[in-house]
């Protein structure tokens, strides 16, 4: 698990708790890696899960910290308490 993002604050691998917009999006710019996908913690049969790449011309911290938010606060149907980013292999 690369990080966890939730309604009360999130947490990243290397132990940091970003917790403003600015830190979140430097986290995703620069720490994440080439393709990670989003998911929700409680999530079941792949509702909300999302696959990401850094290189996709659609891609963009600002993007992504929106996705988040939006789907912490409900906006979209597959809203839950807190979502989990993770390397989509582990080798």
């Amino acid at each position: 698990m690369l990080a966890v993002v939730g309604k009360a604050g999130g947490r990243t691998v290397k132990g940091a708790s970003p917790s403003s917009r600015a830190e979140w999006e430097r986290y995703f710019a620069n720490d994440l890696p080439a393709e990670f996908v989003v998911k929700p913690t409680l999530g079941a049969h792949g509702k909300g899960f999302r696959l990401y790449r850094r290189d996709a011309a659609d891609f963009s911290a600002p993007v992504l910290y929106d996705h988040l938010t939006n789907l912490l606060s409900g906006i979209t149907s597959s809203s839950s308490a807190a979502y989990a980013v993770t390397q989509t292999s582990y080798n």
